[in-house]
């Protein structure tokens, strides 16, 4: 008897399983959604169901690991939702006409990037239940994007690379990188400082690396004439989930035996005693480049 008993059991229990499969049959969530480009979104959940799931269904959404649900339907009830989650859901929406499923789908209004997320449906009866997920991205490239690339002074012995995004969702990856004669891209992304700002729902990155002229020539050595003409800094952006990349150039200036022979360029600061000139461009050659510098000497003598 006692070898028996659980074999009942167990075939009771796989009896109500074929009896009861309420099960969604797919759920339908879109992938990707440039904010400011739609100002709503239908999440559909398809599900199947026998006779006696029809006096006990309910059905429940959640915004990404949230255990409290953003939408409760239990027909023929109409759908409730939090308060907080009033002005992003229409409960009036109809998927179909049939009142088991009417109110499956989740209508979402006045899209944002608030709305960007993990999904989940689940369907459930006092007999079964079933969960489903997807993810929705509402993705904003960024408003604003720069490069900069500054010299050292006064012997161009290190460039500091500088991009910097802002307001761009979600979280994005920027690379840098230096593109050769060969058109090859040579990354240069690692070692670099990354900032990271979250203000009004978006990000504001800047990433930036300090390389030595020797280490950028270890990384592409000089052609055979001795230059780093034709090379380029690029800075690219991307934004995971979507198929958004963005760039910025700048041609590296061409430095032959260590002197200045292309323009233009940016020093930060020149100094003389207690003053500092902004942001100045180089003239194109060593010669005039001295003659800058002795202008400001007799500028500062004079103030």
């Amino acid at each position: 008897m006692s070898s028996v008993l659980p074999t009942l059991i167990i075939g009771l229990l796989i009896l109500i399983k074929e009896i009861h499969p309420i099960a969604i049959k797919d759920i339908w969530v879109p992938d990707v959604i440039e904010n400011g480009t739609e100002t709503s979104a239908v999440l559909d959940c398809v599900y199947d169901l026998n006779e006696e799931d029809i006096d006990f269904l309910e059905v429940k959404w959640y915004f990404r690991y949230n255990q409290t649900p953003i939408y409760q339907w239990i027909p023929p009830q109409s759908p409730q939702v939090p308060r907080q989650m009033k002005q992003y859901i229409n409960t009036n929406y109809r998927a179909t006409s049939d009142p088991l499923t009417m109110h499956r789908a989740l209508h979402l209004k006045n899209l944002s990037t608030k709305l960007s997320g993990r999904y989940s449906c689940r369907v459930s009866s006092n007999y079964d239940d079933d969960f489903k997920s997807g993810v929705m991205v509402i993705y904003q490239k960024p408003r604003e994007m720069k490069l900069h690339v500054i010299y050292s002074y006064p012997d161009n012995s290190a460039i500091t690379i500088k991009c910097s995004a802002s307001q761009v969702y979600p979280e994005p990856q920027i690379s840098l990188y230096v593109i050769d004669e060969y058109s090859y891209r040579h990354d240069i992304t690692k070692g670099s400082e990354r900032s990271l700002i979250w203000e009004k729902d978006t990000y504001h990155m800047t990433i930036s690396k300090q390389l030595t002229i020797m280490e950028l020539w270890s990384i592409i050595p000089l052609r055979s004439d001795n230059t780093n003409a034709n090379r380029i800094i690029v800075c690219q952006l991307t934004i995971p989930g979507t198929k958004v990349k963005e760039e910025r150039r700048e041609p590296l200036v061409e430095i032959r035996d260590g002197y200045l022979e292309s323009s233009p360029r940016i020093f930060p600061f020149v100094s003389s005693g207690s003053m500092k000139l902004k942001c100045t461009k180089a003239s194109q050659s060593t010669n005039d480049l001295l003659i800058y510098l002795n202008y400001v000497f007799i500028i500062n003598k004079i103030i």
